[in-house]
């Protein structure tokens, strides 16, 4: 009889919390969450930083975020996390000079124009 590392059971718990912790978020929802935080992002794209709760506008907060912060590429909404790995809902500062890729670290997935899902690794 063998006896599976415990890698195993670790690496299948991951694969089902990677699926189960993207963000399910419909095209109408997603605009309005780009809507919503544009005005943070015109505050700060440049200097960037962590968006306090209070900060946050209803449309995040249905999103029941872990975390909100705004990186020199836009902001991150972060959904869930497992050890180095983060998954959750991406608006970049500058859309039209935004080039996703689906397979890099981070990776994003579109949900409507200027709307991304996003997953780093870590």
């Amino acid at each position: 009889m063998f006896n599976r590392p415990p890698i195993l059971g670790v690496c299948a718990l991951a694969t089902v919390a990677m699926t189960a912790c993207s963000p399910s978020i419909s095209p109408t929802e997603a605009e309005q969450v780009a809507a919503d935080v544009k005005p943070l992002l015109e505050a700060m794209c440049v200097a960037g930083g962590p968006v306090e709760a209070a900060r946050w506008p209803r449309s995040v907060r249905e999103l029941d975020p872990a975390s909100v912060e705004v990186r020199s590429d836009g902001l991150y909404v972060a959904t869930a996390s497992f050890f180095a790995a983060e998954w959750g809902l991406f608006i970049p500062c500058h859309p039209d000079r935004f080039a996703p890729s689906a397979s890099g670290d981070p990776s994003y997935k579109q949900v409507v124009d200027g709307v991304f899902t996003y997953y780093i690794a870590g």
